[in-house]
């Protein structure tokens, strides 16, 4: 004889029937004759529950810094993101000298040099400071000057570099180095003026930051000094 296996058979159900999930708790539906609610605030509680909820991103509130608030304003795209890592730029900030040949006079600048070392071309639209030790400020840098071989929204090639040319005339009381030494601290200078740093913005959202040489940190301790000296006498 064959021996009769017994099979479990499903009971159907019905499409209205409620489905439950093992270790889910059922809650009666608000109106019903089993919802025994007191109150319209334990009415309202309980509304919604059983049924799906759209799920909606979480907005954190952040803290942006002025450089960086209106990219994050609008969500990154695949290709921005792709364009901002082929974004590669060699900057240095430092205070040479310009000797003119057949001339003794001697000029003293703020040199921004910048190189493009990538492989695509490159749109500076800003040139940027920052200083201070813990509380940040951030500064657009005006550029202009007749000797500038690089300009702001000029296309900068592959291989090529551009420098921006900002004059420290030390006959002019106002002067670059004189204007950002009065932000100096009395104390910390050279840790505040190791902090400061250029930053080059591009077309793609991207901002290279770089120190200052320490040629041009020294300029500024040194006219920071003859500030204090001045203010004493």
């Amino acid at each position: 004889t064959r021996s009769r296996r017994s099979c479990l058979v499903s009971k159907p159900k019905s499409s209205n029937d409620p489905i439950k999930r093992k270790g889910s708790f059922s809650y009666p539906s608000v109106g019903s004759s089993n919802a025994r609610l007191r109150g319209s605030t334990a009415v309202a509680a309980l509304q919604g529950l059983g049924k799906s909820q759209p799920q909606c991103p979480r907005v954190l509130e952040t803290r942006l810094h002025p450089p960086h608030a209106a990219k994050a304003l609008y969500p990154c795209s695949s290709f921005e993101t792709d364009s901002q890592n082929s974004v590669k730029l060699n900057v240095n900030a430092g205070h040479p000298l310009i000797i003119t040949p057949g001339s003794s006079d001697q000029s003293e600048v703020f040199v921004i040099n910048v190189v493009n070392i990538g492989e695509r071309a490159v749109v500076v639209t800003n040139v940027l400071l920052v200083t201070g030790i813990i509380k940040r400020d951030y500064f657009v840098q005006v550029v202009g000057s007749p000797m500038d071989s690089l300009r702001i929204h000029g296309k900068l090639e592959p291989g090529h570099q551009g420098p921006f040319y900002i004059d420290l005339d030390p006959n002019d009381p106002d002067n670059w180095v004189r204007r950002i030494a009065k932000d100096m601290p009395a104390r910390f200078r050279r840790l505040w003026a190791r902090r400061m740093k250029v930053g080059i913005s591009t077309a793609v959202g991207k901002t290279v930051w770089k120190p200052i040489e320490k040629t041009l940190q020294e300029k500024l301790i040194e006219a920071a000094k003859e500030r204090k000296h001045a203010m004493k006498g």
